[in-house]
């Protein structure tokens, strides 16, 4: 049965694990961007787990201008299209908007299409397109949601 909790330090090895699987090198964090995301900056970041395993994850940092930033959101490939996404997407989004958050940002690259799909259904819009922005050649989407008009 699939569940939810927040991200535990015991956790982010298994989900700089995951990373790897989803993202290409160059592009997938580092074991350390981890460590950073975890200890060093204001985030709310959840994991979504099945049979004792992590199957998913997201982290959202929380920025002091009433913005947040959707840093990663990984599904492991046996586990895709299944909602996970979506799920995680709006339980870290009803947490955002409970400390008021009103916007939401991301970037994606536009050769991933199923996360734009996903985005796009899940109410974010492009706002910008940027050059270049993965392994300095692949461009990006940048991705914006306004949480102020769902409160």
């Amino acid at each position: 049965m699939l569940s939810f909790r927040k991200l535990k330090q015991k956790d982010l090895y298994h989900v700089y694990q995951l990373d790897q699987l989803c993202f290409p090198q160059g592009i997938a964090y580092s074991f350390d961007g981890f460590l950073y995301f975890y200890f060093y900056i204001d985030h709310y970041s959840l994991v979504a787990e099945e049979d004792g395993g992590i199957v998913g994850f997201i982290i959202a940092s929380i920025e002091r201008n009433k913005t947040s930033q959707i840093i990663t959101l990984d599904i492991h490939p046996y586990h895709r299209r299944r909602k996970i996404g979506s799920k995680l997407l709006s339980r870290v989004e009803d947490h955002l908007i409970s400390l008021g958050v009103k916007n939401v940002y991301l970037q994606v690259g536009i050769n991933n299409i199923p996360a734009i799909n996903l985005y796009k259904k899940c109410g974010f819009t492009e706002a910008k397109r940027l050059p270049k922005y993965y392994l300095n050649k692949i461009d990006a989407l940048l991705m914006r949601k306004n949480l102020a008009e769902q409160s």
